[in-house]
């Protein structure tokens, strides 16, 4: 189960936790923004052309969003990853935007850690992680046997409800490839606000 809470007084992140039998695992989390209705807020754009896929909307935004993120710093404290998973979308605008994001979060990092991000997706790739899929949706494909994850570092272009995050750690700890001694950090570009303790079971 994830658990997703609030800063007090405010609708950003700020903590999450990942459980599961006997085990809970502190999540750290750096998020870009938290969506809001105004126009220049880079989630509001992302939601807004992740609704429509208007080409051309996103064209007039794009260089700004990629500005954006080019100047957000995130510092997970001197963690080095030795395995990463980039949630891609199907659609090829926001999978370009979640590697620009990727490779400027990992640009000072080794470039062999172990990549899950094609290991790890949707059976049907159309159905959207809203329409309440669980994990028989998903399938993590492994041709080999891995030693559990030291230090897992995890992207995606939002955070809602953690879903696809759960799901994901689901299959990792089945496999054994996450425990209570796995350092987890998580990036993603926006949030929707929240007021509330949120979790996904």
């Amino acid at each position: 189960m994830i658990k997703i809470r609030p800063i007090f007084g405010t609708g950003e992140i700020g903590h999450i936790e990942y459980q599961r039998n006997n085990i809970s695992i502190q999540i750290a989390s750096k998020i870009a923004t938290t969506t809001s209705s105004s126009v220049q807020n880079i989630g509001h754009i992302i939601e807004s052309y992740r609704k429509t896929l208007d080409t051309q909307y996103w064209e007039s935004y794009k260089s700004a969003i990629f500005n954006k993120i080019r100047r957000t710093s995130f510092d997970f404290n001197n963690f080095i990853p030795d395995c990463h998973i980039c949630f891609y979308p199907s659609d090829s605008n926001r999978r370009e935007l979640l590697q620009y994001f990727f490779n400027t979060l990992t640009e000072f990092y080794p470039k062999n850690t172990l990549d899950l991000s094609e290991n790890f997706k949707k059976c049907d790739p159309n159905r959207s992680i809203t329409e309440g899929l669980t994990k028989d949706d998903f399938v993590l494909s492994l041709n080999k046997d891995l030693p559990p994850i030291k230090n897992l570092l995890i992207i995606d272009d939002t955070l809602n409800e953690g879903r696809t995050l759960n799901i994901f750690l689901d299959k990792l700890f089945e496999r054994g490839l996450i425990t209570q001694d796995t350092k987890i950090c998580f990036a993603a570009i926006y949030s929707n606000p929240i007021s509330q303790e949120r979790v996904s079971e």
